[in-house]
């Protein structure tokens, strides 16, 4: 049984991962794969704010939308960055 190094336990915990005691390989990609889709997500949520905010003439929903767009941004950028750790442990390129 390998051990499961931090970044990648708080990772599992971050997105709800039941974490398994088989093979660690096979967790971490089925992690990535949760990890990815929900950054897809995220990226079509964003899409459909830009959408709104080229549509919108109400200056308070502009506000809001920005505001939304924003927020997304923070998401999916730290989600990268999951998603960058993830596949460091995937192909065996971890500095420690």
């Amino acid at each position: 049984m390998e051990q499961v190094p931090e970044e990648v336990a708080e990772l599992a915990i971050k997105y709800s991962f039941p974490w398994s005691t088989k093979s660690f390989q096979k967790d971490i990609s089925d992690l990535h794969r949760i990890i990815k889709a929900e950054l897809v997500k995220q990226m079509k949520l964003k899409e459909g704010c830009l959408r709104i905010q080229k549509l919108s003439k109400d200056r308070k929903q502009l506000e809001q939308t920005k505001h939304e767009i924003r927020d997304l941004c923070d998401l999916i950028s730290d989600m990268q960055n999951d998603m960058n750790i993830i596949q460091m442990y995937m192909t065996g390129n971890v500095r420690g």
